[in-house]
């Protein structure tokens, strides 16, 4: 992660390229690098830290996720059928994630580790395949969704104080805007059927935030144990009647 003015320069510059020729004249790149304030920065460097932390709890599940990424063969991936299979996985975790209760969640996480088995079987995924998304969303997801959930527990602590430097900075919203970047990252989990490697960020951080609500102890076994984040949705459901 680089400092908050290179991102800045750096993410405006990814999200010109892909405008249209037209706006990218009209469009100036540090106004598309402010969409992320210094809150955004904060969690960013969350994200990576816990790679890091990926890294010195659990190297050799770090590393056997890294190897899962050349070791797949992923040329047969992205069909539509695939991807419109992707996508009904995906509303049913952006459902799951905005059940009211208990019993709604645990039934539409049910509806979601169903309907991903049934993508798996119909598109025929090779059991390297199957580990690389396990992998992914074990890797990414759980950084994404550290990036979130600190995010969270800033916004949603009373006596929560910032470090005092960040008084300074003008772009720092100290975690205020939680509900409305909530809200945006639940709408972007929708979008990911088709984004490639991106959307086992957003579906593994789901799975992680539904634990949090099926299993409250699921983090003790995320790192030390050879165990998923979908195995431990599954374990976390009562007995179907």
């Amino acid at each position: 992660m680089t400092t908050k003015a290179w991102t800045e320069i750096g993410l405006g510059n990814e999200i010109r390229d892909d405008l249209p020729g037209a706006l990218k004249i009209l469009v100036p790149y540090r106004a598309l690098g402010r969409i992320f304030n210094s809150d955004w920065h904060v969690c960013a460097v969350l994200h990576e830290s816990f790679h890091a932390y990926q890294g010195m709890v659990a190297p050799d599940r770090l590393a056997e996720a890294e190897r899962s990424m050349s070791a797949a063969d992923r040329s047969s991936r992205d069909d539509e059928a695939f991807s419109n299979d992707w996508q009904m996985e995906l509303d049913l975790l952006a459902d799951a994630l905005l059940a009211t209760s208990e019993v709604q969640t645990a039934a539409q996480t049910r509806r979601f580790l169903a309907q991903r088995q049934n993508r798996r079987a119909a598109s025929g995924l090779s059991p390297d395949l199957v580990d690389f998304e396990r992998q992914r969303e074990w890797e990414e997801g759980l950084a994404k969704y550290i990036e979130l959930a600190a995010w969270r527990l800033a916004a949603t602590t009373p006596d929560y104080r910032p470090v005092t430097a960040l008084d300074a900075d003008p772009d720092f919203k100290h975690f205020k805007a939680f509900d409305k970047r909530w809200s945006q990252e639940v709408a972007h989990l929708r979008r990911q059927a088709r984004a490639g490697d991106n959307r086992f960020y957003y579906s593994g951080m789901a799975q992680a935030f539904l634990l949090d609500r099926l299993r409250p102890d699921w983090k003790a076994n995320a790192l030390s144990d050879v165990v998923f984040l979908e195995d431990l949705l599954r374990q976390s459901l009562p007995p179907a009647d």
